[in-house]
């Protein structure tokens, strides 16, 4: 996979319009944004909430490491992980989630 290309606007709202119509903030209780008031101005930031795997998995995948999922497991290496809840509904804005904040 390639990076993606992503705008970056001149003002926050331009910034958090584009970064909320591109992933499904509104949608997914596992992606949030949250605004934050720092030194005078407000910032905001997004997170993904909800994966299980531990943060070395988590790594190998980002790097491209090859991985599993079978029987609502996420298998990376020898090390097996619980897929969050309702993974079919979600698995599409994990996937979206990643390509924007992926490699």
């Amino acid at each position: 996979m390639t990076r993606q290309e992503i705008p970056v606007f001149k003002t926050r709202e331009e910034n958090v319009a584009y970064m909320n119509e591109t992933l499904p903030i509104q949608e997914s209780f596992d992606l949030i944004q949250r605004d934050l008031l720092i030194g005078g101005r407000v910032s905001s930031f997004y997170f993904v909430n909800g994966f299980t795997a531990n943060s070395d998995d988590l790594e190998i995948i980002r790097n491209g490491g090859e991985y599993e999922i079978k029987e609502g497991r996420l298998i990376v290496g020898n090390h097996s992980n619980p897929l969050p809840k309702n993974w079919e509904d979600r698995s599409e804005k994990y996937k979206k989630a990643y390509d924007v904040f992926g490699k």
